[in-house]
C-alpha cells in the first residue's frame, strides 16, 4: 500500500506499479494547475474579481476628488453643511421658502426660490437654456391641466439637456416618454375603476399609484414604436413603485383626500410632480413628499447592493428633491395664471357681468374647459373599463359557485330593483313565477348545492 505522504511505503514496490503512481500523482497536480490556472480556473476568476474591485474603489475615490476639486472652486453655500448634509443654498431654498411661505404667503416664497435659482445660473451650477426650457415646460403643463398637461409633459419628454449648457431633442426618450405617458393615462383611472370605493382611500391610491409607477417605468420603446419590459432593472422599478405608492398614500392621508401637484395632477412624489398640495402650503409638501420618495429609493438601493440599478445616483440622500427646480417655479406660474384665466370667466355678483376681457381670453379658457373635460372623458371611459373587468370576474366566480336558481332569482330582483321598490310581496312574486317553470322545481329536487333549509324557504315564500 503506498502512502504518498510516507516515504517509507515506496520499500519493495516494482518499477511498473511506481511508474503507475507517478502518472497518477502527475495527472492530478496538472488537473490542479488548470484548475488554478487555465481558462475559467480560479486565479482568473479571482483577479478579474479584484480588478473590478479596485477599478471600483479607484472610481469611487476619483469621483470624490473630483467633487472636492468642484467644490474648492465653488463659494462656500455650495459646500455641504455636515458630511453627506444640504448645502446652505438647498437648506435655504427648502427652510426658506416654507418660513416665507407660511409667513409672508407663497408669492414671497416663490420670489426666494425665483432668486436663487438666479444664482444656480450665475455660478454656472445650473446653465441659462436649461433653466428657461424647464421653466416653460413647467409652466405649459401647469396652465394646460388634464389631457393638456399630459401632452406637454410627453412633448418636453424627448427634449436633451446636453452636457455643455445646450438644448436637443433625442427621440429615443421622446418615443420612451409616449408609451409611458399613453400607459399611465390608461392604468391609472382602469385600476381606479378596478378598486371601486377602495381607490379613493389613502391606501388604495397608494397601492394604484405603485402599480402604476413599476409598470410604466417598466416599460421601454424599442425599434419602429415596439413595446418591451425592463426586467434587466426590476429592482429600480420596483423600489419606485413603493416610493410612488408610500408617497401618494401618505399625501392623500394628510388630509383624508387625494393631494394634487401644480399641473392638477396626483401626488406620486416623483420628479415629474413636484409640487402637491395637500398640507396647505406647496412649499411644505414638495419637501415632505420630496424626502419621502428619496428615502425611500436610498434605502432600496442599498437593500439591493445597487443591483439593478442603472447608475447610482440613488445610493446618497438627493437632498435637491425637497428643493423646488426651475421647473417647479414654472408650474407656480402656470397655475396661477390658469386660475386668473377661469376665474375671469366668472359672473361677478355686481355688474352681473364676466370679468373677462374679450372673444380672445373667453376662447383661451374654453381651451382650458375642454382640456379638462377631455381628461375627465377619457379617465371615466378608462375607469369603467377597469369597473367592468371586476365585474365580470367577480360574475364569474360567483356563477362557479352559486346555483343556477338562485342566480336566476338574484338577476330578477335586480331588474325589478330598477324600475320598482323591493319589498317581501315582489319577491315572492318573483319566486312564484319561477316555481312554474319546470326547471325550477327540479332544480329544488336535484341540486345538491341548496340545503333542505334553503329549498323549504324557496318553497315557502
Amino acid at each position: 500500500m503506498i502512502d504518498f505522504s510516507d516515504p517509507s511505503s515506496y520499500r519493495g514496490i516494482n518499477s511498473d506499479d511506481l511508474a503507475i503512481y507517478v502518472k497518477l500523482e502527475q495527472t492530478h497536480l496538472n488537473r490542479e494547475i488548470e484548475n488554478v490556472l487555465g481558462e475559467g480556473g480560479t486565479f482568473s476568476t479571482h483577479s478579474t474579481d479584484e480588478f473590478a474591485r479596485l477599478q471600483g474603489d479607484f472610481n469611487s475615490a476619483y469621483e470624490s476628488y473630483v467633487k472636492g476639486m468642484a467644490l474648492l472652486s465653488m463659494g462656500w453655500y455650495r459646500t455641504p453643511m455636515v458630511p453627506g448634509g444640504p448645502d446652505p443654498m438647498t437648506f435655504t431654498k427648502v427652510v426658506g421658502s416654507i418660513a416665507l411661505s407660511c409667513t409672508l404667503g407663497p408669492w414671497a416664497a416663490f420670489a426666494l426660490n425665483a432668486a436663487l435659482t438666479g444664482v444656480d445660473v450665475a455660478d454656472g451650477t445650473t446653465a441659462w437654456k436649461h433653466a428657461a426650457v424647464q421653466l416653460g415646460v413647467g409652466a405649459a403643463a401647469a396652465y394646460a391641466p388634464g389631457i393638456g398637461s399630459q401632452l406637454v409633459n410627453i412633448a418636453a419628454s424627448g427634449i436633451d439637456y446636453e452636457e455643455g449648457g445646450g438644448i436637443g431633442w433625442d427621440n429615443k426618450n421622446f418615443k420612451q416618454g409616449v408609451v409611458r405617458g399613453v400607459a399611465t393615462m390608461v392604468i391609472t383611472p382602469a385600476l381606479g375603476g378596478a378598486m371601486g370605493e377602495f381607490g379613493k382611500t389613502a391606501l388604495g391610491t397608494g397601492l394604484s399609484t405603485g402599480l402604476t409607477t413599476f409598470a410604466t417605468n417598466s416599460l421601454t420603446a424599442g425599434d419602429g414604436w415596439s413595446i418591451g419590459w425592463d426586467g434587466g432593472n426590476w429592482q429600480q422599478h420596483l423600489t419606485e413603485g413603493v416610493a410612488s405608492g408610500v408617497t401618494a398614500a401618505v399625501m392623500q392621508g394628510a388630509r383624508g383626500k387625494q393631494g394634487k401637484d401644480a399641473q392638477g395632477r396626483p401626488i406620486t412624489g416623483t420628479d415629474k410632480q413636484p409640487q402637491p398640495n395637500v398640507f396647505g402650503d406647496s412649499f411644505v409638501n414638495k419637501a415632505v413628499s420630496g424626502a419621502i420618495n428619496s428615502s425611500i429609493m436610498t434605502m432600496g438601493y442599498h437593500a439591493f447592493g445597487g443591483n439593478g440599478f442603472e447608475n447610482n445616483s440613488f445610493s446618497k440622500f438627493n437632498w435637491n428633491s425637497m428643493a423646488y427646480s426651475a421647473q417647479d417655479l414654472g408650474g407656480f406660474l402656470g397655475n396661477k395664471a390658469n386660475e386668473w384665466i377661469l376665474s375671469r370667466q366668472e359672473v361677478d355678483p355686481v355688474t352681473k357681468q364676466k370679468k373677462s376681457s374679450g372673444v380672445v381670453e373667453d376662447w383661451v379658457a374654453k381651451a382650458l374647459q375642454l382640456s379638462n373635460q377631455g381628461d375627465k372623458y377619457a379617465k371615466d371611459f378608462f375607469h369603467s373599463i377597469g369597473a367592468g373587468l371586476v365585474s365580470m370576474a367577480s360574475d364569474a366566480i360567483s356563477g362557479l359557485y352559486t346555483p343556477k336558481i338562485v342566480r336566476e332569482m338574484n338577476s330578477r330582483i335586480q331588474r325589478d330593483s330598477k324600475t320598482n321598490e323591493i319589498t317581501k310581496e315582489s319577491i315572492a312574486k318573483i319566486v312564484k313565477d319561477l316555481r312554474k317553470d319546470d326547471c325550477f322545481n327540479d332544480g329544488l329536487q336535484n341540486n345538491q348545492d341548496l340545503s333542505e333549509n334553503e329549498k323549504r324557504l324557496l318553497k315557502t315564500v
